[in-house]
C-alpha cells in the first residue's frame, strides 16, 4: 500500500513538473513596430512604424516607403516562426575585428525584445534581419571600417 501511494505521488509530481516545463506558449498579438540599427562606419537604420511606414536613415539622409498589410504580416510571421523573442540579448564574437553589428528591436503589442549581434548570428536572428532588409526597395550599402 505504501509503495502504491509513493508511486502515485511520484507520478503526480512528474505530471505537475512536466506541466510547468511544457506550458503552452501564449500567442503574440498586436501591432508590430521594428527598429534595425546597422552599426556601420556610417550608421544606418530601418524603422517600421505601426502604421506600416518603413523609414531608412543613413547619416543625415532619410527616406521612407509604405508597406502593405501583407508585407507587415509576413514580417510578423517570420519573427514568430524564428522565435525572435526567445533569443539572447547579445551575440558577440570578440575576436572579430572587422565586422558590422546589428541591433534589432521588435515590439508586438505589449511584448518588446532587443537583440544585438556582431559576428556569427543565430539562424533566427539572420532570418529576421534578412526579411527586414528585403522590405527596403534598394540594396543597403555597407561601408565598413577600413
Amino acid at each position: 500500500m505504501r509503495k502504491m501511494i509513493f508511486l502515485l505521488m511520484s507520478l503526480v509530481s512528474v505530471i505537475l513538473i512536466a506541466g510547468c516545463i511544457i506550458s503552452p506558449q501564449t500567442p503574440i498579438t498586436g501591432d508590430l513596430s521594428v527598429e534595425l540599427k546597422i552599426h556601420d562606419s556610417l550608421p544606418k537604420s530601418l524603422t517600421l512604424q505601426k502604421d506600416g511606414t518603413l523609414i531608412f536613415t543613413e547619416g543625415d539622409k532619410t527616406d521612407q516607403i509604405s508597406l502593405s498589410s501583407e508585407e507587415v504580416e509576413s514580417l510578423k510571421q517570420i519573427i514568430i516562426d524564428n522565435n525572435f523573442f526567445t533569443l539572447k540579448e547579445k551575440y558577440e564574437d570578440r575576436n572579430l575585428m572587422d565586422g558590422i553589428g546589428h541591433t534589432i528591436t521588435i515590439t508586438i503589442g505589449d511584448e518588446s525584445h532587443s537583440v544585438y549581434c556582431y559576428g556569427e548570428c543565430p539562424e533566427g536572428f539572420s532570418n529576421v534581419l534578412g526579411k527586414i532588409k528585403s522590405l527596403w526597395t534598394q540594396e543597403i550599402q555597407y561601408s565598413g571600417f577600413a
